[in-house]
């Protein structure tokens, strides 16, 4: 009979909590490299089922199992679809090797307003988001009950969000500075009790800056959508704070390189003289693993930057680093508690090295 170890939740603070771990082995013993099936609890409402492996005193999600979103807050819109789908759960590929969230061949389900079936959506998936087609041919015998008379849906991740910030552009009409990027932009511009608020009022005091920043969001998230959200603007000047979500969602370096040339080449579509700087990828203490991919992406960013015309690399991960490149001792200090968004330590830190071209 196979060893089962059950673990005490009612520690659960933050992050994964392990549930229980059967092993794969009749040893049971819980050593580096542990094979075996489990459940983990994660801080934002979804469990895993499935495959797990122990390595370096972690219960890692690899080979096959599911997310079960039931009792998450994920929207509608972030996974692409619309009010009438609910997240319900991803059943497929995990490979906690590339990412510690989703990878792989699998399929996105979705339930309505009633708890039913409503629809699903199969693809190779990066975290939440679709990025690209199932590889492979898919067995619609494998769809869970209840889903075999439901249609196959289409994603389109955020795109509430970016309807909201394209009707802020054309609203504004003209900005000296326009930044774009993911939540850490947002957060700078709006705040909130949470992170003790951004340093945007005050660095942008007197000045013209247009806020675009949509939390969760990758280069290749905007790739199509640049282009016409700065379309009915008059701007001079581009900052980018893009590629932490695209590293940590598994994306090879060489292709977030390639959406971050793409989305250069769409704010020169729109305005050939406009300025353009491109914001260094920072160090966070929920994701140390990803550290030397990031090193590996403004390594090469930079080194595109020298040679794009009026293409600017901005250094703002430098206050994070020591001088041989790790990480500082004490970086979880500039952070709130989920250890991925800055606190109000952390942007005037961080700001300066983008507000002073504002």
């Amino acid at each position: 009979m196979k060893k089962r170890i059950e673990f005490d939740c009612k520690k659960f603070e933050s992050g994964a909590q392990p549930v229980y771990f059967e092993f794969d082995s009749l040893d049971g013993v819980l050593r580096d490299g542990a094979f075996g099936v489990g459940e983990v609890r994660y801080e934002e409402g979804s469990v895993y089922r499935g495959t797990l492996i122990y390595r370096n005193g972690k219960f890692n999600k690899y080979g096959y199992g599911e997310q079960d979103f039931t009792k998450a807050h994920f929207s509608s819109d972030e996974l692409g679809v619309t009010d009438a789908h609910r997240p319900y759960k991803y059943v497929g590929a995990f490979d906690y090797t590339v990412t510690d969230w989703i990878y792989g061949n699998g399929v996105m389900y979705f339930i309505d307003m009633f708890g039913k079936p409503s629809g699903y959506a199969t693809g190779w998936y990066v975290g939440l988001t679709k990025r690209g087609e199932y590889r492979g041919a898919f067995n619609r015998e494998l769809l869970l009950a209840g889903y075999e008379n439901t249609p196959e849906l289409e994603l389109h991740p955020r795109l509430k969000m970016f309807e909201a910030r394209r009707k802020k552009a054309k609203k504004t009409a003209e900005a000296k500075s326009v930044i774009i990027g993911d939540s850490w932009f947002e957060l700078y511009e709006t705040g909130g009790a949470e992170n003790g608020g951004g340093t945007f009022a005050e660095d942008t005091k007197g000045k013209s800056v247009l806020g675009l920043g949509v939390g969760g969001t990758t280069y290749s998230d905007w790739v199509n959508v640049i282009d016409d959200i700065l379309g009915g603007i008059k701007f001079e000047q581009v900052f980018f704070n893009l590629g932490y979500n695209d590293i940590h969602g598994g994306e090879a370096v060489d292709d977030v390189m390639m959406n971050l040339a793409t989305c250069i080449a769409a704010v020169k579509s729109v305005n050939p003289q406009a300025l353009i700087y491109v914001n260094a990828v920072c160090p966070a203490p929920f994701h140390p693993a990803t550290h030397e991919q990031k090193t590996q992406f403004n390594k090469q960013a930079q080194r595109m930057c020298q040679y794009e015309k009026n293409v600017k690399f901005l250094h703002c991960n430098m206050p994070f680093l020591n001088q041989d490149g790790s990480a500082i001792d004490d970086l979880a200090d500039y952070f709130i508690a989920d250890k991925i968004h800055l606190n109000e330590k952390g942007y005037r830190l961080w700001a300066p090295y983008f507000a002073q071209y504002f």
